[in-house]
């Protein structure tokens, strides 16, 4: 006859937490085969598929800034790369972590930013669970990313009050 324990009265109840852990992997891990995301490097800049498909490109002679910052998924952060293509204020091309092709781009972004991903790791990625919104590098006589007015599109903490 097998053993079988009997939960102690002192013991927390671990299977909920590891449940709920359990099926957060499951649900990003399927989110993750939905979109099929790769990052392709190229001879003159970047491009991400999804799903097979080029979804945008873009060159780095385009690139007037670069951006990190953090993605808040509960359980765990997201770092992100942000790049302002000419002088569109608006709208950036963003790439994740977990997106295969996203460590080559690290490469190509701190050899292109003299360094900067590399010497403001820490100020991206702590304190955890907050954007960290970090300006990398700006193009000469391009306005600073820092106080985007378009941030709120990004940062959940500052959306609409509904």
């Amino acid at each position: 006859m097998p053993l079988q324990s009997k939960p102690q009265k002192d013991q927390p109840q671990r299977g909920l937490v590891f449940s709920l852990v359990h099926k957060w992997r499951v649900r990003r891990r399927s989110r993750a085969l939905m979109k099929s995301r790769t990052i392709i490097r190229t001879k003159t800049g970047l491009e991400l598929h999804a799903l097979g498909e080029l979804n945008w490109s873009l060159e780095w002679d385009e690139v007037t800034g670069v951006v990190a910052y953090k993605s808040d998924l509960h359980i765990v952060d997201q770092v992100c790369f942000g790049f302002r293509i000419l002088d569109d204020q608006q709208h950036y091309f963003i790439i994740d972590e977990d997106t295969p092709g996203f460590k080559s781009i690290e490469d190509d972004l701190s050899k292109r930013t003299e360094g900067a991903w590399l010497d403001k790791f820490l100020e991206v990625t702590s304190p955890a669970f907050e954007l960290c919104w970090t300006e990398l590098w700006v193009a000469p006589g391009t306005p600073s990313l820092t106080n985007n007015p378009y941030l709120h599109k990004i940062a959940p903490e500052s959306e609409s009050d509904f």
